[in-house]
């Protein structure tokens, strides 16, 4: 199998989109001004909270659904990345929640105030580096790992238990999301991703 072909590589796209996403925010975050309106950023940080809240649970659902069929030399190694892996999520969880207490408690406020700012921004970026440490560590741990034990069919399968959302009213609204991110040519592969999922 070609590696840069792998199935398991739409995941690099998900991470540029999780990257994307985060710029996002912490651009919004770095816009506030005393006296402007949170609304720019509110709806900036709950579609990266939506995406990596649930990319987040899906991983952890589907990789262990694979690490419990699976029985190899190699199972402890294996299974150490992937605590590693669930460990970052949560890790992430409570950044994200940290952001949410910010927000929680500027219920009722139409503006900024200085406050504000610098505690949301503050929180913001722990999330974001959090989740960058967490990319790279997937980039160099779980995705080698997973590439090396499954096939290619079996790859795809995992791909499409996490970008499509078979429980939501949209199904795509995933890849919908990652293509928001994407400059033309990551979009034209990502195409071809959606093409193998469709067959």
């Amino acid at each position: 199998m070609i590696q840069e072909t792998a199935p398991l590589d739409a995941m690099l796209l998900v991470h540029t989109a999780m990257a994307g996403s985060a710029e996002k925010v912490e651009r919004e975050a770095d816009r506030l001004e005393e006296g402007s309106s949170l609304q720019p950023f509110r709806a900036a940080f709950n579609e990266w909270a939506t995406a990596l809240m649930y990319l987040s649970e899906r991983e952890d659902e589907l990789f262990v659904d694979h690490h419990s069929h699976a029985a190899t030399p190699e199972d402890d190694s294996q299974a150490a990345i992937l605590a590693a892996n669930s460990d970052e999520h949560r890790e992430m969880d409570e950044k994200f929640q940290n952001v949410m207490d910010v927000l929680n408690v500027e219920i009722g406020r139409t503006s900024v105030i200085r406050r504000t700012r610098q505690h949301l921004f503050g929180a913001v970026l722990a999330l974001r580096i959090a989740q960058q440490d967490h990319i790279e560590n997937e980039r160099a741990f779980v995705l080698p790992s997973l590439k090396q034990r499954l096939n290619s069919q079996e790859q795809l399968e995992m791909v499409r238990g996490l970008l499509v959302d078979s429980m939501a009213s949209d199904p795509h609204w995933v890849m919908d999301w990652i293509g928001q991110h994407l400059n033309p040519e990551e979009r034209a592969t990502m195409a071809g991703f959606e093409e193998m999922l469709a067959s």
